[in-house]
């Protein structure tokens, strides 16, 4: 769960495609992260996302590859 921002800072599920960028700013303002975990990965894609089609789900792993290799972290997303 996230902060939302807004006025009663609600949380909201970790969406991997709205967040991702949030969470690559997190790694780079905190320094040193080295782990990186997502659990259970499914649970964070947006309803867009059809888990059964290769093409989505390639889409969403791709974005999370690219985050590791830039930042230099370990990152698991579990089934």
């Amino acid at each position: 769960m996230i902060p939302t921002g807004g006025k009663d800072d609600s949380l909201q599920v970790f969406d991997i495609a709205r967040y991702l960028p949030a969470l690559r700013k997190a790694v780079a303002e905190i320094g040193e992260v080295r782990l990186a975990v997502i659990d259970p990965a499914i649970s964070h894609v947006s309803d867009k996302v059809d888990p059964n089609s290769s093409t989505h789900v390639r889409h969403v792993m791709d974005a999370l590859s690219d985050l590791a290799r830039e930042t230099g972290i370990v990152l698991v997303a579990s089934a």
